[in-house]
This record gives structure tokens, C-alpha cells and sequence, in this order.
């Protein structure tokens, strides 16, 4: 029995431990002033403090460099509670939290509550802290607001703290409907290593001030690292590698260069200073050196008219280019540029999981180290405005699906690579220029590019549209044939057309599986007059059996430069 009321004894001193006191002083206050709490007492380290009204208070309680503490802060029912630290010649100030409690956080504010932390001093630099960092697993919770702000004519730092050696640190978590923001003249979030903060889904971590960082943590894929900078030149910086959403507004920026490989959800650069005269600024990937760097968007992009966002800037080596992944949509209404030297190798890539749709009234540029736009996405693109690509093309995986208006071109001097069953353009393409050129065209499952080359009179300004149609061409243009064709394909036919220039050109065909070729060397090129299916003089090359062996695969090719353009298809004399 006596063992029993001993139990009893020590749950009961145990939650008595700690005491609630309540704010019960006006609208502004001294924190010092007992008169000003209920019951009539100053916090201690062993009080749980509650506002739940809103109020300014004077911090005058803080001493140097020993933290005050008090068990935990919470503040509640719809309040903006402003905590003060006013200075005359700096110095470091600490408001320590110290429950380790899961019932009590050290840190609570609860939803549509705000907490302000202001440092005000007027000569020197006044570091005023809110450290979480009382003991080993303290922790807090933000459902509201908590802003970190500076104000005086000295230098502000007001900061949060979540870490005080390696063994103490504690843990924030800011809720879906929770905000940290940081206003000018105010330091940042320590440490700048760990995972200390947790973002979850909808919650919002926004820097107005001139520079900072953002800090590192486990960030949800919709959470939001925002960034207000209306008048600094200095963006933030970024200590984590893997965040949620990124909004990016800087319009007196200057130049931004990511210093590690990084990824985020979705990416909205909603101003860079594109108008700055004589030198637009850019968000950039890399900027100097030979250590490439790689931006991985697993959301969306959107570049604003007001943005731009550079793959590579100069370079001191042609090895540091940089690797754009975008996993989800892009929107670019700006530009999407690349500087460097020759020889840098410099990537935008399409690497999804579902189908990319691609919107893009601003600008895709070059420079001298090029740009090289990758198709890895076995679910392929879809292009909802036209899409001028400036340098190479690479067809790993996954169909661009185009159309005549919303078409993809391929400026003088480009190439493409790859190429297959599994990656091509489905739909028309434009090619400018008078180099020979191989259109890698198709529909569905078939792959069936169709070739310019040689011919006469070419000029850089030369372009050419080339579309494959997996269809009868019979019923759709015509089956007059001109003699001695026996038959034309009933399978397929290619659309190619010159859009300007008059150049002349020998046009090649691809002979597939499904062209359902029986020998190469009886198989032709023919075009459409407009009347009637003409036989067009073609040389033929076999590959040998397709895949189905019952086929014959390989090209032909008209022996002589063509003139005239239009509707193409493979045609026989044999039965």
C-alpha cells in the first residue's frame, strides 16, 4: 500500500513539474514585469508559457551570452504575439525552449497564430536566437506563423537554433498550414548540416530578406521554399540537396549559380532581372569550373517571361557543363540558355514517368558549348506550341508527339542521335538548312525516318517539313497510278514538303517490317503529281530479312535530285 501511494506521489509532483503561466498584460508589455503573467510570476526554466492574445512584448530578460529558458512557448487562439529584443550595442541574446515532452512541444503555434522574433538594436550586431536546443529531442510545431525579423539602424540577426552539438539538436516540424519566414536583416536557420526540419506537404518556408539559405531537412514534394527578394541583389543559397516546390522572385538580382547537384518538385521562376540592362541575370546551374552540375525537377517548370535559366555560364573548362532534368511539364515563357566554351557538354533532358507537354513561347538558345536536348521518356512529349531546338537532339526513349502547328524544328547546323521504334517525332518535323538530313519520323510503334540529301542550289536558309502517316494512301489521296506501277503501298505514305528555299533534293525511303516489302530491289520511290502516283527512278538497298522473314527490309532513293515535293510512298511494277 505504501508502495503504491508512493507511485501516486510521484505521477502527481511530476505533473506539477511544470506550471502554465498565461500572458495577462495588455497589448504591449515587458516580459520582466510579473504583473504581467497569471499567476503573478516571471517564467522559468520549469513554466510552460501561453499567449493566447495578441501582444508586444519587450524582452528585456534575456542576459548575455547565458540562455534564458523556459520549458516551452505556446501560442494560441488566433494571436500575433511579437517578441522583442531591443539593444543599444548588440551582443548575442538566446530564448531557450527545453521540453523534451511528446505532450508539451517545446515550440507550439497553433493554426492561424503568429510568433515574431525581432531583433532591435540601434549600433552593432544583436544576434537574438530562438533556440530549440535545451536538451536532446526537443521539439516543435508550427501550424501558424513564426517570422524571424531585424529592425533597427544596426544589424538585426534574429534566427532559429535547432542544433547545439552533436548529440543535442532538436526537432521543427512545420505543419501543412505552417509558415517560417525570414524578413531583412536577420541571420539563418542553424545548423546548416542534418535533417533537423521536416516541411511536410503544404507547409511554407519563405526568405524576403537580402540572401540567407534555406536550410536542409526532409522537405515534402509540396512543400514550398519561397524566395521574395524585392529589392536585394543576393539571392539565397540552398544547404540541403532534395527540396519540395521552389517559387523564385528576384527582380533585382544579380547572377544565381547552384553550388551542388539538386533536386526539387516543381519549379516556378517567377523573375531572375531578365530586363536588366545591358546584362540580363539568370538562375544557372553552373558557373564556373569543370564540375558539372545537375538541377533535377521532378515537377513541373515554369520560366515566366521576367526569367532565365541558364544550363552553363563561362567556363574554365569545356568539361562542367550542366544536366537539366524536368520530369514533369514545361512551360517557358522566357529562355532557356546555355553560355560556356566549345567543347562543353551541356544537357536538357525530358525524363518523366508520364506524358510531358511542352509550352514554350520563349526561347531555347546555344552558345558556343551547345545544348543537347534528350528524349528519355518512354511516355513520351507532347508539344503544345512550336519547338525550336538550337543544337542536337537526342531520341533515347519515348515519342514527341507534334503537329503542324505546334511543330518540332531543328535550326541550320543541327543534328540529332538515336532514333528507333521506342523514340521518334510522331508528327511533322522542320529542318532549316542545306546539309543532308535524315527525318526521324513515325507513328505508333513504326519507325520510319525519310532522308534529304545532295542535290543543287541549297542555302542555309533552306527548310524542309517531313511527316510519316500510317495509313492508306489510296483512300486518302488517290489510286491513279501512272504505268508500269502495278501497286502502290496500302500501308503508308510520308508528307515532304519545302517550306522555303528551292533547293533540290535526292529523297530517301526506309523499308520496314510493316512496309511489307517482298524484295528491295523491285521496290521504288513514288510521288504524287496531283493527278496520279508517278514512278520515280530510285536506287534500292537491302538489308536482308526483316523480323519477319518473309519481308525484305533496306531504303530507296530516287537516283536524281527531285524538285518537286509532296506526297511520297514505296511503289512496285510486280504483283
Amino acid at each position: 500500500m505504501k508502495r503504491f501511494v508512493l507511485v501516486i506521489l510521484v505521477i502527481g509532483f511530476s505533473l506539477l513539474a511544470n506550471a502554465q503561466i498565461i500572458w495577462n498584460g495588455g497589448a504591449t508589455g515587458n516580459w520582466n514585469d510579473a504583473a504581467n503573467w497569471l499567476p503573478t510570476t516571471v517564467p522559468t526554466s520549469a513554466d510552460d508559457v501561453i499567449f493566447n492574445t495578441s501582444v508586444i512584448v519587450e524582452m528585456d530578460i534575456l542576459s548575455s551570452p547565458t540562455p534564458y529558458t523556459i520549458n516551452s512557448l505556446l501560442i494560441t487562439n488566433n494571436s500575433s504575439v511579437e517578441l522583442q529584443k531591443t539593444q543599444a550595442a548588440g551582443g548575442v541574446r538566446i530564448l531557450q525552449l527545453a521540453s523534451t515532452s511528446t505532450i508539451t512541444p517545446g515550440l507550439k503555434i497553433d493554426n492561424a497564430s503568429t510568433l515574431i522574433i525581432d531583433a532591435i538594436n540601434t549600433s552593432g550586431t544583436l544576434d537574438y536566437t530562438l533556440a530549440l536546443t535545451g536538451n536532446a529531442g526537443v521539439t516543435g510545431e508550427i501550424y501558424g506563423n513564426l517570422y524571424i525579423k531585424g529592425t533597427g539602424v544596426g544589424n538585426g540577426g534574429a534566427e532559429i537554433d535547432l542544433s547545439d552539438g552533436v548529440s543535442n539538436f532538436a526537432a521543427l516540424v512545420v505543419k501543412s498550414s505552417g509558415v517560417i519566414k525570414y524578413f531583412d536583416d536577420t541571420d539563418n536557420t542553424s545548423p546548416s548540416t542534418g535533417s533537423f526540419l521536416t516541411m511536410e506537404n503544404g507547409s511554407i518556408y519563405e526568405i524576403e530578406k537580402n540572401g540567407g539559405s534555406f536550410p536542409p531537412g526532409v522537405w515534402d514534394l509540396n512543400s514550398l521554399a519561397r524566395v521574395t527578394n524585392l529589392s536585394g541583389t543576393s539571392p539565397p543559397s540552398f544547404n540541403g540537396s532534395s527540396y519540395g516546390d521552389l517559387e523564385w522572385t528576384c527582380p533585382n538580382q544579380n547572377n544565381f549559380s547552384l553550388s551542388k547537384n539538386i533536386s526539387f518538385n516543381d519549379v516556378n521562376l517567377l523573375n531572375t532581372n531578365a530586363a536588366a540592362f545591358p546584362t540580363p541575370k539568370v538562375f544557372r546551374i553552373v558557373n564556373s569550373g569543370s564540375t558539372p552540375l545537375t538541377l533535377t525537377i521532378n515537377g513541373n517548370l515554369n520560366v515566366t517571361s521576367n526569367s532565365i535559366l541558364e544550363i552553363t555560364g563561362s567556363l574554365t573548362s569545356p568539361l562542367g557543363g550542366g544536366h537539366l532534368i524536368v520530369n514533369g511539364n514545361i512551360n517557358n515563357q522566357g529562355a532557356i540558355i546555355t553560355s560556356g566554351i566549345a567543347g562543353t557538354i551541356n544537357k536538357f533532358e525530358l525524363n518523366g514517368t508520364t506524358n510531358q507537354d511542352i509550352l514554350s513561347t520563349g526561347a531555347i538558345t546555344a552558345g558556343a558549348g551547345g545544348l543537347n536536348f534528350i528524349m528519355n521518356n518512354s511516355a513520351g512529349a507532347t508539344l503544345n506550341t512550336p519547338l525550336i531546338l538550337p543544337d542536337e537532339l537526342t531520341l533515347t526513349d519515348g515519342k514527341i508527339t507534334t503537329d503542324l502547328t505546334n511543330i518540332l524544328t531543328m535550326v541550320d547546323g543541327s543534328s540529332y542521335s538515336g532514333g528507333s521504334t521506342s523514340s521518334f517525332v510522331q508528327g511533322p518535323m522542320k529542318k532549316i538548312g542545306a546539309t543532308d538530313f535524315t527525318f526521324p519520323v513515325g507513328e505508333g510503334g513504326i519507325y520510319a525516318p525519310i532522308t534529304i540529301s545532295g542535290g543543287t542550289g541549297g542555302a542555309a536558309t533552306d527548310a524542309f517539313i517531313a511527316t510519316y502517316f500510317r495509313t492508306d494512301p489510296r483512300g486518302v489521296i488517290g489510286n491513279v497510278l501512272e504505268p508500269p506501277i502495278n501497286h502502290i503501298s496500302y500501308a503508308e505514305y510520308w508528307e515532304l514538303t519545302q517550306d522555303n528555299g528551292s533547293a533540290s533534293k535526292i529523297v530517301t525511303l526506309d523499308i520496314h517490317s510493316t512496309s511489307f516489302s517482298k524484295t528491295v530491289p523491285d521496290t521504288y520511290v513514288s510521288r504524287f503529281d496531283g493527278t496520279k502516283w508517278i514512278k520515280i527512278a530510285s536506287t534500292s538497298s537491302s538489308t536482308g530479312p526483316c523480323a519477319n522473314p518473309i519481308y525484305d527490309c533496306g531504303t530507296t532513293a530516287s537516283s536524281n535530285a527531285l524538285t518537286e515535293f509532296g506526297s511520297f510512298t514505296l511503289a512496285t511494277d510486280l504483283d
